[in-house]
């Protein structure tokens, strides 16, 4: 079991740490291993000396852990043996006891008492912790604050742990059926209620339709509409970071950061199309879906979507950036579109504020010469931080970073010589940056649902000056 689940949890670690943390298999192993350490308890027999060492050692490795790894992002995998060895040799310890052991002070009344409410202390702590976070804007703790949350969340742990926890726990299911039944039901109820309230109000918010006048968007700036005043941003903070396209909504659309089958789905008009547009890339092409769905009723466009994860269309891995999962796609996705040949390929041509075109991009467009043409979107900046948050809290103007600061000078691809003679470049940057600055909101509408991708709103806005350049191209 413990072997089983150990090499599984290193290599779901490696390859999906967030899911890894919540895994089970992922963290049997660490049961196990009190197993284990039960069975051989009773032969481990060392001197008094070698207890006490043994057992400050194992406090003082607990104690470091958070310090000395980046627990964040490398757990549980085989760095969690660290502080559970620790744990094991404070046991091993304990039982081999003496004077000076690390169990006098564990063991003592303070402690025991802190031990009875661990828990509860650990599950406050978290949401006091994020409250904070989100109400200050604040990227890291100082000492008050910090101090702060631990006694709340101790007090909040003792009261919790003393009036619901324990009289539960000592509800017998002989004695206090009705009365457990009762209680039970009403937890259940408590969480079921405001689940329920919660979905009804992300669905009420989704189906919310939003007028051009009040929320142009990109249009501010493209058609110079002026937006209505006194209007929050849309979508709701709510919405904003989990309205993604809409072909994320369907398997076959996209390929996950592991998976290098190439998938391939068509969006679009798909009864009667004049032109066929492959969409090709990561997310930074999969997030100008929504314009170009936009476009594709007066362009009779089809929508060819051959997307994956943390992927870029690319010949070269950019020293490591992308796995060897992306590169094979890419040779994969290229073969496909030989095969079958789009009138036009929509890619991105940079990566951030990068100031020139990489080389993979340009080996892979050269691939498809006298096969397709290639039209190339330049790619949006980037903010500093979630603009979401920054923008609820400080305000637009606050959030709003330099042009300079985000985006090169001059466009990519004016460097280049000579210039790809089947690629098509697009500069839309003036449609995300407005005297000097490139703001979070235009038209009010949030034009990021995190620090680097746009909204699938803002999106929507950008067909308008996505339209021209399109169209020329597949002219």
């Amino acid at each position: 079991m413990f072997t089983l689940s150990m090499v599984y949890s290193i290599y779901r670690t490696a390859v999906e740490q967030p899911w890894a943390y919540f895994d089970t298999f992922a963290r049997a192993w660490e049961f196990s291993l009190g197993g284990i350490l039960a069975l051989l308890l009773p032969y481990l027999r060392f001197t008094k000396a070698m207890g006490v060492i043994l057992g400050w050692i194992g406090l003082a490795i607990i104690c470091l852990t958070g310090i000395l790894l980046p627990v964040s992002t490398v757990f549980p995998g085989y760095a969690a043996l660290l502080p559970t060895g620790g744990v094991i040799m404070i046991i091993i310890a304990a039982e081999n006891g003496s004077r000076f052991g690390v169990e006098k002070l564990l063991g003592s009344k303070p402690f025991q008492a802190f031990g009875s409410i661990s828990y509860g202390f650990y599950l406050w702590h978290w949401p006091l912790l994020i409250f904070y976070y989100a109400k200050t804007g604040a990227n890291n703790m100082t000492f008050i604050p910090g101090l702060a949350i631990m006694i709340s969340a101790a007090i909040l742990a003792y009261i919790s742990v003393r009036m619901m926890e324990k009289p539960v726990r000592k509800m017998s299911v002989r004695t206090s059926k009705k009365k457990l039944i009762f209680t039970l039901a009403l937890f259940l109820f408590t969480v079921m209620g405001s689940n329920t309230a919660w979905g009804y109000y992300v669905h009420q918010k989704g189906e919310e339709t939003y007028a051009i006048a009040d929320y142009p968007g990109a249009r501010e700036l493209s058609e110079g509409i002026t937006p209505a005043e006194g209007k929050a941003p849309a979508p709701s903070p709510a919405l904003v970071k989990e309205d993604l396209p809409s072909f994320y909504d369907q398997a076959d659309c996209f390929s996950n950061m592991e998976d290098d089958r190439v998938t391939k789905c068509s969006m679009g008009d798909t009864k009667d199309p004049e032109h066929t547009i492959a969409l090709v890339g990561g997310s930074h092409s999969g997030h100008w879906f929504p314009a170009l769905e936009e476009l594709s009723d007066d362009l009779h466009l089809k929508i060819d979507i051959y997307n994956k994860d943390a992927c870029r269309f690319s010949a070269d891995d950019f020293d490591g950036a992308l796995n060897g999962s992306c590169m094979e796609w890419n040779r994969t996705v290229v073969e496909m579109l030989k095969k079958d040949p789009p009138d036009l390929v929509f890619t991105t041509a940079n990566v951030g504020i990068g100031d020139t075109v990489p080389k993979g991009y340009l080996d892979q467009w050269k691939k498809l010469e006298g096969v397709t043409e290639i039209f190339a979107v330049r790619d949006n900046p980037a903010m500093e931080g979630d603009p979401v948050a920054c923008v609820e809290q400080n305000g637009i103007e606050a959030c709003s970073p330099k042009r300079s600061d985000v985006l090169s000078p001059e466009a990519p691809w004016e460097r280049l010589d000579p210039q790809p003679s089947n690629v098509t470049f697009a500069d839309l940057s003036g449609s995300f940056c407005q005297d000097g600055t490139c703001p979070p909101v235009v038209g009010n509408v949030y034009v990021y649902r995190d620090y680097h991708h746009i909204s699938t709103l803002y999106s929507k806005t950008l067909a308008g000056p996505l339209k021209e350049p399109l169209r020329e191209a597949l002219k």
